[in-house]
Parts: C-alpha cells; structure tokens; sequence
C-alpha cells in the first residue's frame, strides 16, 4: 500500500495536479468539447500565473505525459493520450504543431514571440513515449501520418544549400522561450538526433525501410555536422549563424543534449562533461 501511495503521489503532485481535464467550461465560458489541457503548474481555484495558457510543449508537454504514463493509473495513461491528440489535432498542413494553447486555441508561437522547434520535436518523442509505455500500436498507426507530417516539417529546416551546414536551422531555442538563439544551435541538433533515430526504429518496426533509412541518415549527418562544426575544445558552441560568426555561452542543457544522443569519441565526452561539472553555476 505504501508503494502504491508513493507512486501515485508522485504523480497527483506533479503533472495530474496540472490536469485541466474534469472541468466543463474554460475561463473565456467556451465548452472543452473533448480538448485536453494540462497547466505548467498546480492548479487552484483562486491564483494562476498562467491564466489560460496550457499545453507547452517547450519541453513541459513532455514531462507531464512521462510522468503521466509512469503512474500506472489508466484515467491518467488516457489523459496522456487525449493531450497527445489535442495538439495532433491543431497541425496545421505544413506538419507544425503549437507551441501552446490560449484556452482551448492553438498558439504557434512562443509567448516571446519566437517559432520554437521544441514542439514537433518534443511531441514526436511523447508520441513515441507512449507507444512504447502502452503497446498501443493501434494509435501509432491511426496517428502515423500526422507523426510524419511533424517530423517532415523538421526535415524542411535543414538548408537545401549543401554549402550550409546539415543542422536544423531555427529562430529560437529549444527549451524556454525567453533564452535567446537561433540559426544552427547546438540544443535543437542535439535532441533532433534522437528524435530522427527514433523515428528511424518506428518506421523499420512498421517494415517501411524506405522511411526508416531516411530519417537514420539525417541523424548521422546532422551528428556529423555538429561534431564537425559546432565542437569548440571542450564544449559544444550555442549557435553557429549563417555568415560565420557564432555565439556561446558554454550552456549547460545545450552540453548535456550532446552528451546524450550525439556519437562522439570518449575524450570528447570527457571533455564537455568535465566543463559541465567544473562550471560556476553546477555547484551553487
């Protein structure tokens, strides 16, 4: 019983206390009609920092459905689900999802007004999440198509000039919409290399080779082009622009993204860990 209550109070604590999923009317008075929502913070009935705004996917959408999925508690695993194809839902045809929801509105953009690659990015490795928590592979087939329009409109932020660098091209940062970066950064490469081998092994599970092979060779080159262009010494560079000139801030999550899913040999692991774990702001 003790364990039960563990578990499920890390999850009542965390991202079921998010849930905006059993009232029956938004602020604005608008029904849900079968929206899901869930808040960047505890709900509660007389305070809200977020008045409104739910579902970002900057990376918070992803948490909540991890720790939603890790429950074990059903109501919770469909509320994953029903998250997952409220944002689904909102594509538009380019294949981008949004970054947010106003009510029960889609937002593309940040609140900073920056376009994010963090949502495709991050919705895609939930997606997948799921699949893999549930089994649930009649979903993944049903939602295949929006998985691959999500994942093609990444593909179109690599340049089409060869000249360029192979790296994902964006406007703003991954995670959190106020730091400030852009062209060729490390973080949004780093966590598309995941994202595209993961997609790779779905699509060579469903038996299409085709898919899979292309999505394994965007990874390997988009791998290579940060080792090869973005490497600085001891550490992964924040951005690279198109003129050459760069900006860096030696920045943690970028580092660690690398550490993560990018191939490189030990010395370089070492290394950038090494600057990660000497850093002013590691040991505060």
């Amino acid at each position: 019983m003790e364990g039960i209550q563990s578990m499920l109070m890390g999850s009542y604590a965390a991202a079921a206390g998010c849930l905006f999923t059993y009232q029956s009317q938004m602020t604005n008075g608008s029904t849900m009609s079968g929206t899901a929502l869930i808040s960047d913070e505890q709900l509660h009935p007389r305070r809200s920092n977020y008045h409104g705004l739910y579902n970002f996917f900057d990376p918070s959408g992803y948490f909540h459905i991890s720790n939603l999925l890790a429950s074990g508690d059903s109501r919770l695993i469909a509320d994953a689900r029903r998250l997952l194809d409220t944002v689904a839902r909102a594509q538009q045809p380019s294949g981008e999802l949004p970054h947010h929801f106003q009510d029960a509105q889609p937002v593309f953009t940040a609140i900073s007004g920056a376009t994010l690659p963090a949502t495709n990015l991050f919705w895609i490795k939930a997606a997948l999440r799921y699949v893999a928590e549930t089994g649930d592979m009649a979903w993944l087939r049903q939602r295949l198509e929006i998985i691959a329009r999500a994942a093609q409109f990444l593909v179109r932020m690599l340049p089409a000039d060869h000249s360029e660098p192979r790296l994902l091209k964006t406007s703003g940062a991954l995670m959190i919409d106020v730091f400030r970066r852009g062209n060729f950064t490390t973080d949004a490469n780093a966590l598309a290399v995941d994202v595209f081998t993961e997609l790779s092994r779905m699509f060579l599970y469903l038996s299409n080779s085709q898919a899979a092979g292309l999505y394994a060779d965007t990874a390997f080159n988009i791998s290579s082009a940060l080792n090869e262009r973005l490497w600085r010494h001891d550490h992964f560079a924040t951005q690279l622009n198109p003129d050459g000139s760069e900006r860096d801030f030696v920045d943690y999550d970028s580092n660690l993204l690398a550490t993560a899913f990018v191939p490189m040999g030990s010395e370089r692991l070492h290394a950038t860990l090494r600057r990660v774990d000497n850093g002013s702001c590691t040991h505060a």
